[in-house]
């Protein structure tokens, strides 16, 4: 690599956080990322708040991966990032905030497809109870 080549990927290392001066990419896959083209498409978002009254009826001491708690928090990181339009969201907007996507019930066949068959029926017998 020449002088100026080096210099010019010092200076894109500094401008782009998802590129550290201690990262493990070689000086040639950063170039190639670098040109890269900026996608136009807009990147969606699937929230809802009912997202916060997830639980688990049999409780067990593992921590289950829908965790309201973990997918608030990712939420708020999100609006404090100024990535989502919503009132939480404290910086201005992003030039392309995320695009929101209405969230729905998942259907019998969609949920089968993660949990048993078995599993499904039982959460279904806890309705109104």
């Amino acid at each position: 690599m020449s002088d100026s080549e080096t210099n010019s990927l010092d200076n894109l290392v500094k401008r782009d956080s998802l590129v550290e001066t201690n990262s493990d990419w070689s000086d040639e896959e950063v170039a190639v990322r670098a040109g890269l083209p900026v996608g136009s498409l807009a990147t969606g978002l699937c929230y809802d708040i009912r997202m916060r009254y997830h639980c688990e009826v049999r409780p067990t001491s593992e921590v289950h991966p829908e965790d309201p708690r973990r997918i608030y928090y990712i939420y708020k990181e999100l609006c404090r990032a100024g990535l989502v339009d919503d009132p939480e969201s404290i910086q201005p907007l992003a030039p392309q905030p995320l695009k929101r996507i209405n969230a729905r019930s998942a259907t019998e066949e969609e949920i089968t497809l993660i949990h048993s068959e078995a599993h499904y029926a039982f959460v279904r017998s806890t309705q109104g109870k």
